[in-house]
């Protein structure tokens, strides 16, 4: 069987990626094949689409719409971000065969099932150095959406002060890099945070189901939470990864009955 995958605006599926971010995208194709499916990004197709169509967070692709046999969506990221917010409360009026998301109280175990927020496979570090700075990885980021922690954000940087080295884009041209020590764009998520002992956790947005990289990275790279604003997960790390591969190949072949 063939599937075309429908990638993020501006993402080549499996092709590299910043912090090994295609690396879960990899996963997911050796394990279809293991299973005799051979998926395909939108890029490699240049003849007559297959039946079977994967769409990773299509809300930001409305010049896609479902076209296909079958269709499973899969949801990345909360509402909170981007420039067009994405409203998941009307999950339920959407026109794909199946969908995943990581948020739970969507889940009707019918068509919409849960499906953790995907995190690169990064090794477990155990030796980090005594610092007593805290590491917080962050980009400048606004949003009107009602449920925002972006504001919580600020103010939480805002009282750690000179203790907390902040890395990320956009806040160059801001107050609080006078407050905090501002240490610029961070190449590097994982071995950024391997640096230190004490790591910021601030999610984007609180979800009952979502943990993102912001959770995992840090934990991965052996730091402790100096401060964590968040859903706990209540699942393994191989579930962001591994298993999150192995969850959607069970349900593409669930959706087409192979």
């Amino acid at each position: 069987m063939r599937v075309i995958v429908y990638d993020e605006p501006g993402i080549k599926f499996c092709e590299p990626l910043p912090n090994d971010w295609h690396l879960p995208g990899l996963e997911l194709r050796n394990q279809a094949s293991e299973q005799g499916i051979e998926m395909l990004g939108e890029h490699e197709v240049n003849e007559t689409p297959p039946d079977f169509a994967l769409y990773f967070d299509a809300l930001l692709r409305p010049q896609h719409p479902p076209k296909h046999k079958y269709s499973l969506y899969i949801a990345l990221e909360p509402g909170v971000v981007g420039m067009q917010q994405r409203f998941y409360d009307r999950i339920k009026g959407w026109d794909y065969t199946r969908i995943l998301t990581f948020s739970r109280k969507h889940v009707d175990e019918k068509r919409v099932f849960s499906s953790p927020f995907p995190v690169p496979p990064y090794p477990q570090n155990t030796i980090n150095p005594p610092t007593s700075q805290i590491c917080a990885i962050t980009a400048n980021k606004r949003s009107d959406h009602p449920a925002e922690l972006y504001t919580a954000r600020l103010e939480i940087y805002n009282g750690f002060g000179k203790t907390l080295d902040l890395w990320g884009k956009g806040w160059e041209n801001e107050h609080l890099r006078h407050i905090v020590n501002y240490r610029g764009p961070c190449e590097n998520n994982y071995e950024t945070y391997k640096q230190y002992s004490l790591a910021t956790c601030i999610e984007n947005q609180w979800i009952e189901g979502f943990a993102s990289e912001k959770y995992w990275t840090p934990l991965r790279a052996g730091c402790s939470f100096a401060c964590h604003v968040g859903w706990t997960p209540d699942y393994p790390f191989e579930d962001t990864n591994v298993g999150w591969a192995r969850n959607i190949v069970r349900h593409i072949r669930e959706v087409a009955q192979c």
